[in-house]
């Protein structure tokens, strides 16, 4: 059969490498969900305090003006001015505030802990990883390994086996068929 079998036995066994890159190329992202909602845990409470004492600053700004205002020293527009970035620091520290609880939200759902509370998150203080080489050359290495273009290149191969295969339907065959067969009751030539 122009050799379909085999082209399509090839593409079978590519096919089960490409399912499992992907499914590692998988993991990959569900790791690196897992690890960006970890640090968004971490930062969140860091970005509400950021956010807590720019709005104490602004505050304290709007009545330092407004004093400044009563002295005669200062503009009633810019009062104005710092009670528009006042009202926009509060928005600041709600948006905050819900990112805390959003975070938290979100490594439940991509840990799978819905109905329990997350353990208390800490920030780590890890050693920053030291890049041997140089960035070329890590590049390369981390392209030449991803699950993701493995298992495409492995989907390509595969295809161009169901090519050959659909191609090998298309050329002559060829049976040959064989018989022994005797007109003596025995096989016995003397």
């Amino acid at each position: 059969w122009g050799g379909q079998d085999d082209y399509l036995k090839q593409a079978a066994e590519l096919g089960v490498k490409a399912s499992e890159l992907q499914h590692a190329a998988l993991r990959n992202r569900l790791a690196a969900a897992v690890t960006s909602a970890y640090y968004a845990v971490v930062s969140a409470p860091k970005q509400f305090e950021v956010a807590q004492k720019s709005l104490r600053t602004v505050q304290k700004e709007v009545g330092l003006t407004q004093e400044k205002v009563h002295e005669g020293s200062a503009l009633r527009g810019d009062v104005l001015s710092l009670e528009v970035r006042e009202k926009s620091s509060r928005e600041s520290e709600l948006q905050a505030k819900n990112n805390i609880t959003l975070s938290k939200s979100a490594l439940k759902s991509l840990l799978g802990e819905q109905k329990k509370e997350l353990p208390e998150v800490q920030d780590t203080d890890l050693p920053q990883p030291h890049l041997q080489g140089d960035l070329a050359e890590a590049l390369e290495i981390a392209y030449t390994h991803r699950p993701e273009v493995e298992a495409a290149k492995h989907q390509v191969q595969m295809r161009e086996h169901e090519l050959d295969a659909s191609k090998g339907a298309m050329l002559p065959r060829v049976n040959a068929y064989a018989s022994y067969g005797s007109n003596s009751q025995t096989l016995d030539p003397g």
